[in-house]
C-alpha cells in the first residue's frame, strides 16, 4: 500500500475470471467488491488499475 496505489490478492476466489468484454471493461465482480470495500474504507474513489489471475490467486491494483 502506497499513498497512490494498494496491491490486494485473493487467495481461492469463487467466482471464477472470463475474458468477456464487460469483465476487461469494469472488472471482475472480485475486483468491483475489493474497490467497493477499499473506497468505502478510506472514503475516497478508488479505480481498478490492473488484474491478473495465477494458480488459484486473485491479484488487483487499486489506484486512489
Amino acid at each position: 500500500m502506497s499513498e497512490k496505489q494498494v496491491n490486494i490478492e485473493v487467495t481461492g476466489p469463487k467466482l471464477h475470471f472470463e475474458n468477456v468484454w464487460y469483465y476487461r471493461c469494469l472488472g471482475s465482480p472480485i475486483a468491483s467488491i475489493v474497490a467497493s470495500i477499499a473506497s468505502e474504507g478510506h472514503r475516497q474513489p478508488v479505480r481498478i488499475q490492473e488484474e491478473n489471475y495465477l494458480k488459484g490467486k486473485t491479484l488487483i491494483r487499486l489506484e486512489y
